[in-house]
């Protein structure tokens, strides 16, 4: 029986090169944005920011510190994927409308803002891995949902983190982990490369 999200999975590639002149309505990006956020992240904390360079101009800018790869240009948006610090009273905030809703416990929204500032503050290399970790899941998701809609993908990590920093005016304890390019994949890019076989990687604790 085919199953519609693994026939997705299993055919995804990551589009070394884009077809030019493509542009995705806003509404579109938007629409895809909000189902990456539907991305798990740690207590809730829902780290992440999005930075979409969708015009030439905003693009151009990215490419410049992105190694001059033509793909920046090519497709019709980047999505620059930003990890946040993790901020417990907006968690806390958060929380305490989903308390309110009877949608968690009474007290929970409390108990996890303490929890965030106690394993967070004051320890960036725990801010860095969260990041990293709440981003890639969000990323991931934007690529399926793009994928879903017909659009090719590519997350990227060959750019500068300081000239996207300072280009595009990240705060200090903001972190670029990745790009993602959405756009139509070029007839000439390459197919699907071989994956290792489960055999070698999966074993049972």
């Amino acid at each position: 029986m085919s199953n519609p999200v693994q026939d997705l999975i299993s055919k995804r590639v990551s589009a070394g090169l884009f077809s030019p002149g493509l542009q995705l309505e806003r509404p579109a990006i938007e629409r895809l944005i909000g189902l990456a956020m539907r991305a798990p992240s740690a207590y809730h904390l829902q780290n992440w920011r999005f930075i979409v360079a969708d015009t030439d101009a905003a693009k151009q800018r990215l490419r410049a510190v992105s190694y001059n790869q033509s793909k920046v240009t090519e497709a019709a948006a980047v999505v620059i994927m930003v990890g946040t610090k993790p901020d417990a009273d907006r968690l806390q905030a958060d929380l305490a409308r989903a308390v309110a809703a009877s949608v968690l416990p009474r007290g929970i929204d409390a108990e996890w803002a303490a929890a965030v500032r106690a394993k967070y503050d004051g320890n960036p290399e725990a801010v860095r891995d969260e990041a990293i970790r709440s981003v890639s899941l969000a990323a991931a998701t934007l690529m399926i949902a793009a994928d879903s809609e017909g659009l090719a993908t590519c997350p990227m990590n060959g750019f500068d983190p300081a000239g996207v920093a300072r280009e595009f005016h990240l705060a200090a304890d903001e972190i670029p982990v990745m790009l993602v390019a959405i756009g139509q994949i070029a007839p000439e890019a390459w197919s699907q490369k071989p994956r290792l076989p489960v055999a070698e990687l999966l074993s049972y604790a």
